[in-house]
């Protein structure tokens, strides 16, 4: 079974979205794409990675601008269980408590193992006035937002599942970026807001 490394988005035959975390200091060579499958040592499709796109602005330090793309050749084959994923309008927001879900192969605790099979957890957003104040000032930027279970935990993205799909009514709203500790109860997860990104996923692929 190949290592696992990071999660993504199919938005289209050619491209996948993910965190600009996943690919940084990496070039496309050696780097495979598996699509189809809901464990990692299933079979799925296995494409190249051809190209990879960085957001200019991404710094490592601070995690803001945290996308980047993956070209991929030959193109994905569309079929019952490889399918693209709707891109969020440009004008969408998201009322606090509204639960979207997120998928991954993450570990369940910050020293576990990564999960053979896929797993799914819905997640309640949180403003991010609230999440800059749960995490002391830290700035929560216009291209961040955040979600989880302020005051209890539990449920919550954790190592592993960066750069995969915040799914809300159907389009991807978010990425797996950034956070202290997995599950806390102080502490939300932080994605990457694709509606503050959609014009730099159009520069960059057309869509």
């Amino acid at each position: 079974m190949s290592r696992h490394r990071c999660g993504g988005a199919i938005i289209s035959s050619n491209w996948i979205v993910t965190a600009a975390h996943c690919v940084r200091a990496m070039n496309a060579f050696g780097i495979t794409v598996k699509a189809g499958s809901t464990t990692l040592s299933g079979r799925g499709q296995v494409v190249r990675a051809k190209q990879i796109i960085r957001h200019e602005n991404y710094a490592r330090w601070k995690s803001d601008s945290d996308i980047a793309l993956i070209q991929v050749n030959p193109p994905l084959s569309f079929g019952s269980n490889v399918q693209p994923i709707d891109l969020a309008d440009f004008s969408e927001d998201y009322e606090p408590g509204s639960k979207a879900s997120v998928t991954g192969w993450g570990v369940f605790t910050r020293a576990g193992e990564i999960s053979n099979y896929l797993r799914e957890v819905a997640v309640p957003i949180i403003s991010n006035d609230e999440c800059m104040e749960l995490y002391e000032g830290r700035d929560i930027t216009e291209r961040m937002l955040c979600a989880g279970y302020v005051g209890v935990g539990g449920r919550d993205a954790c190592q592993g599942d960066s750069g995969g799909p915040l799914v809300l009514s159907g389009r991807l709203i978010g990425l797996v970026s950034w956070g202290i500790d997995c599950a806390s109860p102080r502490y939300p997860g932080v994605y990457t807001r694709i509606t503050a990104l959609r014009s730099w996923i159009n520069s960059k692929t057309g869509l």
